[in-house]
């Protein structure tokens, strides 16, 4: 066999030709290393080109190359020049048309002399806008060493893909064309059935042509025989026994017929009686076979029950235990008993939440396929989360952890078991829209725990309306927010749930709590996605029912990082006074987080920070080394809940006392618990109907949640609803404590 060839299309604008250059040296060295798996990188540049006649201008020649290759790199530094961005468009209608193409963008984050900053930076900042709005992760390098290593890094996670896409797109078509077949299979059985059917009544119409063509040959033959006895006999002799013998002949005849005609119509309801309940039980026996493992059959890259070894890359790349990959291999193949023996030694080293729901499913599928449970006593719902580059590691991983905990429970001691699949949305809203496009079309699942982040959240309701019940744990905007948002998109939210407390009551208690403590002004700095602004407004109007000021407000989007120093300066005679406010979007925005990051050091204690819940990540404690213990202890932050220690114990017992594979802590935290309520509260709304006899479906699970007295208790509490949300909300302060090693989060005094 040849080479399989790897296309590389490489962009950038002439300021970069040195970059460019190196760029190429580096694919060829890289060659040296998959030329031996039968990979060969083939870098496409335009210094490749002959520039000679073409029937249109050169640079369709390009933008036709580009449609050919199987990545794109494009590099920037000051400015994007307008056969590059050209070149950007035409990849991005390539990877929409068909999927296939990968496109990275790099920017250069070197320094610049500012004498030499021309107007052409604007190209680069609207370029970065449009990058933006599409949703698209930029990275940055520092010089050509950090590219190479950055992208080598990139080369060797997408290289077993790109290197098997020939028969995995000939899987992918196949199981495209058995999706189409398998929704038919019962529709086809009974045309079959019917045909059959037909064959049979001809048959018995004929079998009764026969009997009757018989029953009237011997009708004429009596008729002939009586007429001649009648003659011999006379019409005018009293009735003797001969006459009562030709009497009875007819009524028998009479008799006969009638019973002919009632066998016909008798002959023809059974025949339908058993025709109708052969193909029940066929039907039957199809769906019971089929169902319980039909949403995990043929699932995408962004969807696993636990078989994929590269879903997801958490909660660092590369880093899957020889145990738990030698699991998901066994899986996979449908092995599922080998599969429980991995997971289960993968799940005693490392409490990897991924793990431990790919080991839960794998033990129902290994009793459906022993035939040790009943296939009508197994149901299936999603979990929609994101991984990457937009959302902390601990964020996903609690969200599943607390989902798989919660599956873990009801499955260990429950005549019914759960099956759990995973969904990775990227907390972004085009791949949360895929996903839920994906879940809903696999008719099997009930319902879908998530996604993370409210703008998210949002930008899919409408495509789980009236189709598949939608309950996030971290969704916290409110429903006037949500409904504000965009006046052309359904307000309905008959279909969306959430057992966790709004930005409404967090407002209330952050405002509480600053006028407690005296402080008279506060600055404001903001994010613009939907979680922002609806902490944003119920916290001003929080203020203005308080004595407290508003003295600035600032969009991080826009902020200058040199902002806060002069704040300082400004304030500094107030600063026992003063508070600064960062609102937090959901880490829709990478550049942004980093400027919240920026903020805290900045600020250096020097006002206290308060915050919404997307600042109770781990990565505001590491600040510690940078700024000092003294200085990160005077921030405080609303999130929905904050466990008791006798609440953190029952983590510790679950995971055996083991930390998280994303922390060196061992603590429950509010995603964590409100996950597992999530499906607890899905759960209970599906066992309802088990318990009652019925079949659980979508609409009913929905009707029972949206019932008055629909009620379940969970880790946080008693959980009753109110519409779409939780009728008793409530939420908690919390502070960095650094008293010990490392710091860790705890109530605010």
């Amino acid at each position: 066999m040849g080479n399989k060839i790897i296309k590389i299309f490489l962009a950038s604008s002439s300021e970069l030709k040195d970059d460019r250059e190196q760029f190429e040296i580096f694919i060829n060295r890289e060659n040296k290393k998959y030329i031996k798996q039968g990979i060969f990188l083939e870098l496409v540049v335009w210094e490749d080109f002959i520039d000679a006649m073409s029937k249109t201008r050169l640079q369709d020649e390009y933008n036709k190359a580009i449609t050919q290759c199987h990545i794109f790199v494009s590099l920037f530094h000051t400015k994007v020049g307008i056969y590059t961005e050209e070149e950007f468009t035409k990849a991005l209608e390539t990877f929409k048309a068909n999927g296939n193409l990968r496109i990275y963008t790099y920017f250069k984050d070197a320094p610049i002399n500012m004498s030499q900053i021309r107007s052409e930076i604007m190209t680069l900042l609207n370029f970065k806008e449009r990058l933006h709005n599409l949703g698209h992760f930029h990275t940055r390098y520092a010089d050509i060493n950090d590219l190479k290593h950055k992208f080598g890094e990139q080369l060797n996670m997408i290289m077993p893909k790109l290197a098997g896409e020939d028969i995995n797109d000939l899987k992918h078509k196949f199981d495209e064309q058995l999706n189409m077949i398998m929704p038919k299979l019962a529709g086809e059985i009974e045309p079959a059935l019917h045909q059959e059917q037909q064959k049979i009544e001809q048959a018995l119409r004929r079998e009764i042509q026969q009997l009757e063509q018989q029953k009237q040959e011997i009708e004429q033959s009596l008729r002939r025989e009586i007429q001649q006895l009648e003659q011999q006999i006379g019409g005018h002799r009293p009735r003797t026994l001969l006459d009562k013998l030709i009497v009875n002949i007819r009524n028998t005849i009479n008799l006969f017929r009638r019973w002919l005609i009632e066998l016909n119509k008798w002959f023809k309801l059974a025949i339908l009686c058993i025709l109708a309940l052969i193909l029940s039980l066929v039907i039957v026996y199809v769906r019971e076979i089929t169902d319980p493992l039909s949403a995990c059959n043929n699932t995408p890259d962004f969807i696993s029950c636990g078989e994929k070894l590269g879903f997801p890359d958490y909660p660092l790349p590369g880093q899957l235990l020889p145990e738990e990959k030698k699991g998901r291999e066994e899986f996979a193949k449908g092995n599922y008993k080998e599969a429980i023996s991995y997971l289960e030694k993968a799940w005693e080293k490392e409490k990897d939440p991924v793990t431990l729901i790919a080991l839960n499913n794998a033990r129902v599928m290994y009793q459906l396929k022993s035939g040790t449970i009943s296939p009508k006593n197994v149901f299936t719902i999603a979990v929609s989360t994101g991984f990457g580059d937009k959302i902390p590691p601990d964020f996903a991983g609690s969200i599943l952890t607390g989902v798989g905990w919660q599956q873990a429970e009801f499955n260990k001691d429950n005549v019914f078991k759960l099956i759990v699949v995973m969904a990775n949305d990227s907390n972004n809203d085009d791949e949360a829209l895929k996903v839920a496009k994906e879940l809903v079309g696999r008719e099997r699942i009930i319902g879908v725990i998530g996604p993370y982040s409210s703008h998210a959240t949002y930008y899919v309701l409408d495509d789980y309306l009236e189709k598949l019940v939608l309950i996030s744990p971290t969704s916290t905007a409110t429903i006037e927010a949500f409904k504000a948002q965009d006046k052309n998109k359904s307000q309905d939210l008959s279909w969306f749930f959430r057992p966790i407390s709004t930005t409404e009551i967090a407002a209330q208690d952050l405002v509480k709590y600053l006028e407690k403590k005296g402080y008279q002004q506060v600055i404001i700095f903001h994010d613009n996605d939907l979680v922002a602004q609806s902490f944003y407004n119920n916290f001003k109007e929080e203020l203005d029912k308080s004595s407290i000021n508003i003295k600035g407000e600032v969009n991080i989007k826009t902020l200058p990082i040199d902002r806060v120093n002069s704040l300082k300066q400004k304030f500094n005679q107030l600063k026992d006074k003063t508070a600064l406010v960062l609102i937090s979007d959901a880490f829709i925005d990478t550049e942004s987080k980093e400027k919240k990051i920026q903020i805290i050091k900045e600020n250096r204690g020097t006002f206290l920070i308060a915050g919404n819940n997307p600042l109770f990540n781990d990565e505001v404690l590491e600040l510690v080394d940078t700024i000092g213990r003294e200085s990160l202890e005077k921030m405080v932050i609303a999130i929905p809940w904050y466990p008791s220690d006798e609440e953190s114990k029952k983590l510790a017992d679950f995971v055996d006392q083991k930390p998280l594979p994303w922390s060196t802590k061992l603590k429950l935290n509010w995603q964590m618990a409100m996950a597992y309520d999530a499906t607890k509260m899905l759960v209970e709304a599906i066992v309802q109907h088990l318990e009652q006899g019925q079949t659980p479906s979508r609409e009913g699970t929905r009707n029972t949640l949206a019932k008055d007295d629909f009620k379940t208790e969970g880790l946080t509490g008693k959980i009753t609803l109110k519409g779409s949300d939780r009728e008793d909300q409530s939420s908690s302060l919390i502070s960095p404590d650094c008293s010990t090693t490392p710091c860790d989060w705890t109530g605010a005094k």
